[in-house]
């Protein structure tokens, strides 16, 4: 005979894999974040000091 698992396993498993996912998806768009502010930062930075050089 097949023995399964309980109903409430299924459910903890069920629950730490959203968990575990839902983690995973906030840690790269947290990175995806931070990209963008770091290229967007760079980029005016760089506009700045190109302006600046070209004025004189």
């Amino acid at each position: 005979m097949h023995k399964s698992r309980p109903a409430l396993a299924d459910v903890a498993l069920t629950l730490a894999v959203a968990i575990a996912l839902g983690a995973v998806v906030g840690v790269l768009l947290a990175n995806a974040v931070v990209g963008v502010a770091v290229g967007v930062g760079t980029a005016v930075l760089f506009r700045f000091t190109l302006r600046s050089i070209t004025q004189k």
